[in-house]
């Protein structure tokens, strides 16, 4: 009975860790909207969320084209260079 009883419950700790982690990868990300001067900013490709580790992530293309910034891409360096008032601020700086 002892055996049976121990068995059982090494079962039900098992279960419940697989059943934990099961919820926890496949919890949707929690999508934020972003608002700069009073005016929400649309983002047509990808939306600002939550990630599971608690970080917000933001497109930065259409919050640096807010702001008035040309937004390039650079193939050869793989950076990403935002020109605004002469001001070059790349990716990898």
């Amino acid at each position: 009975m002892k055996r049976r009883l121990v068995s059982l419950l090494i079962v039900t700790l098992f279960g419940s860790i697989f059943s934990l982690t099961a919820s926890a990868a496949s919890k949707p990300p929690t999508f934020v909207s972003v608002v700069m001067d009073g005016k929400k900013i649309w983002f047509p490709d990808a939306q600002a969320f939550i990630d599971e580790n608690g970080r917000t992530l933001v497109p930065v293309r259409f919050v640096a084209e807010s702001l008035g910034a040309k937004v390039g891409w650079e193939s050869k360096t793989q950076t990403v260079p935002i020109t605004r008032d002469r001001s070059i601020y790349r990716s990898d700086d």
